[in-house]
């Protein structure tokens, strides 16, 4: 707080406000109690790992920061941190208070050597915003041109992401890829062609039968495109929150459709041996974007399972 506001302390209001969020959190706070605190285990823990200093993770974050701001919007936002640093007014003060933490920590955690994201820290990098917007307003108004090429080449940029947007990643899509393009966009894109394919063989409302994947990420993927009646599964150690959505004993005794991608297939025969009495293949659908086949999913039906899906968080 800027030495002119500090007389705000004296003041209800800030109490107050302190006092809503509080209460608002609470409901947070409960649920965790009765879960042994895994959601505070599970973040503060992504922030663990090594104790050396690893450059390239450091440079790695910069560069998912500059691809999500735009490279010359990540150095206007910070030239503007700079200069609002050095002038000390009040209201950028207030803003690098609220931007600098995150910033500094989410960038200095991977120069550490723990683990980071370049989207932690996109929550700091919001309130520089304002100071750049009064810097490029004020340059404007002494008749500066730079402030408009500025806004040119960043309408253009995003004109050109929503276009490769489409084109790469929607059900309009018309770019075929390969398999590395594949890989990625599994995970961004609905596997359309397993609700298909599991519809055609009538095994979308088949009873006694519950959605399964090897892992969250493909249990979320399936149970986006099939939408069951009951919660999806995740068979491995990090269910995430797959874990509570019911009692880990509710589907013993039943029978599973395990999806996996394409490449997975192997991998889910075993797992699917470990945990029921048998297995049989299902088929491989093919998932299509804009009329070209994107990835296929793999799908196989486990018979009777006989092992729980034991969580690996307490108390869940």
């Amino acid at each position: 707080m800027t030495p002119a506001h500090r007389r705000w302390l004296a003041r209800p209001q800030p109490y107050a406000a302190a006092a809503l969020a509080l209460l608002m959190f609470v409901p947070v706070l409960w649920w965790n109690g009765r879960h042994d605190w895994v959601s505070f285990r599970f973040q503060l823990g992504r922030g663990g790992g090594g104790v050396h200093p690893d450059l390239s993770a450091f440079g790695r974050t910069l560069l998912g920061e500059a691809i999500y701001l735009l490279p010359w919007m990540l150095v206007g936002l910070s030239l503007a941190g700079l200069v609002a640093l050095w002038r000390r007014s009040p209201a950028g003060n207030f803003l690098l208070a609220l931007a600098l933490p995150p910033i500094l920590l989410f960038n200095l955690l991977p120069l550490l050597g723990s683990a980071g994201l370049p989207h932690w820290s996109m929550a700091g990098w919001l309130f520089l915003f304002p100071l750049l917007g009064k810097a490029l307003a004020g340059a404007r108004g002494r008749g500066r041109i730079w402030p408009l090429l500025l806004a040119g080449l960043s309408a253009l940029s995003l004109a050109g992401i929503a276009v490769v947007a489409v084109l790469v990643v929607s059900n309009f899509r018309t770019i075929a890829g390969n398999d590395s393009m594949n890989g990625f966009l599994i995970e961004a894109t609905s596997w359309s062609g397993l609700r298909q394919g599991l519809a055609e063989m009538g095994l979308l409302d088949r009873p006694n039968t519950f959605l399964a994947a090897s892992n969250w990420q493909d249990a979320s993927r399936a149970a986006e495109a099939v939408r069951p009646a009951q919660p999806a599964v995740a068979f491995d150690g990090d269910p995430r929150g797959f874990a509570f959505l019911g009692a880990p004993d509710r589907y013993l005794g039943m029978d599973a459709l395990i999806a996996v991608r394409g490449s997975d297939a192997a991998p889910a025969n075993a797992l699917a041996a470990r945990y029921f009495d048998s297995v049989e293949p299902v088929g491989t659908f093919v998932t299509l974007k804009g009329g070209i086949p994107a990835y296929t999913t793999t799908v196989v039906l486990a018979h009777r399972l006989k092992l729980p899906v034991r969580s690996p968080y307490a108390g869940n």
